[in-house]
Parts: C-alpha cells; sequence; structure tokens
C-alpha cells in the first residue's frame, strides 16, 4: 500500500522532471524564415490601392484624393481621423448606387446606434433622427428604382 502511494507520486515528478529537462535542453534555431524575406517586403513606401475607386494613392496618404474613402491602415487607431472615416461610412449609406445585402444594412443600423450610444444627448437627438430619415429615403428610392 505504502509502495503504491509513491509509485502514484513519484511517476508524475519523475515525467515533469524529464519533459522539464527536454525543454530546457533543447537548442534554440534561429527564425527559418528570415533568410527568405523579399527584397519589396522591407521597403514600406509602395503605393495604396483604395478600395472604393481602384485608383493607387501616394504611399503615407490617409485618404483617397480621388474618392476621398480611408486607405490607410491605422486611420482607424487615430481618434480625429477615425471620425473622418466612420463620417465616410456613414455617408456610404445614405449615398450608395447599389442596392446593399441585407447584412450591410444591418450594418448601417448598428453604426447609427453605437454613434448614439457614443455621442448621447447630440446623437439621440441630432445625428440618429437625420441620418436614419436620409438611409431610409434612399433605401426607398433604390427599391422603386
Amino acid at each position: 500500500m505504502y509502495g503504491e502511494q509513491i509509485l502514484l507520486f513519484a511517476v508524475p515528478l519523475v515525467v515533469l522532471g524529464v519533459l522539464y529537462r527536454w525543454f530546457w535542453a533543447g537548442e534554440i534555431e534561429p527564425d527559418p524564415w528570415e533568410q527568405v524575406k523579399d527584397k519589396d517586403e522591407n521597403n514600406e513606401e509602395e503605393e495604396q490601392i483604395c478600395q472604393r475607386c481602384l485608383n493607387l494613392t501616394a504611399p503615407g496618404r490617409l485618404f483617397c484624393p480621388n474618392c476621398g474613402a480611408s486607405v490607410d491602415s491605422v486611420t482607424a487607431m487615430m481618434p480625429w481621423v477615425s471620425a473622418l472615416a466612420l463620417g465616410d461610412v456613414m455617408r456610404s449609406g445614405v449615398h450608395l448606387g447599389r442596392h446593399p445585402s441585407s447584412i450591410v444594412r444591418i450594418g448601417f443600423l448598428l453604426t447609427v446606434f453605437a454613434v448614439v450610444i457614443v455621442y448621447f444627448p447630440v446623437g439621440l437627438f441630432l445625428f440618429a433622427p437625420a441620418y436614419l430619415y436620409l438611409y431610409f429615403r434612399n433605401s426607398r428610392n433604390q427599391a422603386a428604382s
């Protein structure tokens, strides 16, 4: 009985010790992908493509000079610039020239409710009613055409 208790305690301890030594005794190999990098990958001054109008924009620009859409990946992280990008999304919901799918319509409505929550007094009484009026008017005009 006493030997079985020692085995139940000693065997897992020995296994953990062997795994610990195996893990820390292994050699750290360099990253194999460091040698494969292209020369172009290190060049961050590449032209960006606008996802709305598909025009090339100069490196370092935040918005497309042709259509005004956000083209930089860090635009959403800058407080004042992200407000401009959000405004661009809201305008595209009101002035959309094609029939959006139902998931896009739900996304626009959820964006309105997010703006109402963030800008509570002004968003609830000024922004949301005006936007919803223009949005549903545009939706009705698209359905009629």
